[in-house]
């Protein structure tokens, strides 16, 4: 994977994580899901997650689901910035509680928490003034979580002035020499990272640099794509330039 697209394997006695760096980082079509019949992730709930992941952090050993809405809560009020982007959460509706039970239901399933006793249903049910006693017990599985960031730059050390689009670009910026060898290494790895997650590649969307480089590499590069995933590689007439067969 390092070689032939840049991406991280994390590997232990536990558990494996690849760190994947997609090809196009405003590509939003790949959201995380929850349940089935709820869907991919909405923004709020993206905002949860993110704000659950902080508190997991400076927590114990032990959170509890009750604890976990609070800290959320409090975290969302400290931040002015979210509540003037229209994001708000508080308990008060069962769409809301939804929300982080669905995010702790995520979490779960990465196994960055794990369940030791309670009814998360209960939750989603109760009034929000008697929480305490429907309340549900969690594990924190601190390996995994400090690898749920996938990043190269600390969020705090990014200048959070910048549009939204260049932070994003600067947390996972890949410093490398300005040599020949070095450039072709970059787009190697962005036309990999395209053609392993995008379904079809068309000429038309990549570059001048990118489309010099895949007609004089695109044997070769399809080659180690087959070899490395067992995925076939299709080259057709309609003007894409690959199709992975999956």
């Amino acid at each position: 994977m390092a070689d032939n697209c840049g991406w991280r394997l994390h590997l232990d006695s536990e558990f494996a994580r690849l760190q994947k760096t997609p090809a196009d980082l405003g590509d939003g079509s790949r959201a995380a899901f929850g349940p089935k019949e709820i869907g991919p992730f909405t923004r709020r709930r993206y905002v949860v997650l993110c704000l659950a992941l902080a508190a997991l952090e400076r927590g114990d050993r032990q959170t509890t689901l009750g604890t976990l809405a609070d800290e959320v809560i409090a975290l969302m009020a400290a931040d002015p910035d979210i509540g003037e982007s229209g994001v708000h959460f508080d308990l008060n509706s069962r769409d809301q509680r939804a929300d982080l039970v669905h995010v702790i239901r995520f979490l779960l399933g990465l196994r960055v928490l794990i369940h030791v006793q309670g009814n998360d249903q209960q939750f989603l049910l109760q009034n929000q003034f008697v929480k305490e006693e429907v309340d549900v017990l969690y594990n924190i599985n601190r390996p995994v979580l400090a690898l749920m960031l996938n990043v190269r730059h600390g969020p705090s050390s990014i200048d959070d002035q910048l549009p939204i689009e260049q932070r994003m670009a600067r947390l996972v910026h890949e410093p490398r020499p300005d040599t020949d060898d070095a450039r072709n290494r970059a787009l190697r790895f962005r036309l990999t990272r395209r053609l392993l997650d995008d379904p079809i590649v068309y000429f038309d969307e990549l570059d001048d640099d990118e489309r010099e480089y895949l007609t004089r590499q695109r044997g070769h590069l399809l080659r180690r794509i087959e070899e490395a995933t067992g995925m076939i590689p299709e080259i057709r007439a309609e003007g894409n330039t690959g199709r992975i067969v999956r």
